[in-house]
């Protein structure tokens, strides 16, 4: 086996491991069928926020509009997706809050400024 055969299987392996964790986050929802879920930027974080979103659950995004445009950050891309998912976004600073604004990720009475640095 070549190298690029050794990552196309490590690709593979990392999108199996993400399926599953996002089954799991679903059959915890189906059984709690939370109001709504509160979200960060990490993979499970992005799990629970598809998991929620097919189950018509709302989700919040803490630390919503924080960007570095970095798209080599798999965070950065995180965030970004979790942004299309969430129905609340708190925003920490008010350059936060402008960012999601520019970007109309959502009306604006779904933005919220938890406070400012």
């Amino acid at each position: 086996m070549n190298s690029s055969d050794e990552n196309f299987m490590t690709l593979i392996v990392f999108h199996i491991e993400e399926v599953e964790k996002a089954l799991t986050q679903i059959s915890i929802l189906v059984g709690t069928r939370p109001e709504i879920i509160r979200t960060r930027a990490t993979n499970s974080a992005m799990d629970g926020a598809l998991a929620a979103s097919k189950l018509k659950i709302q989700v919040g995004h803490v630390e919503a509009g924080c960007r570095s445009y970095d798209y080599d950050m798999l965070e950065k891309n995180v965030r970004l997706v979790i942004s299309r998912f969430a129905s609340i976004h708190f925003s920490p600073t008010y350059n936060t809050f402008l960012n999601l604004l520019r970007e109309r990720i959502a009306p604006r009475k779904r933005l919220i400024r938890t406070f400012d640095n």
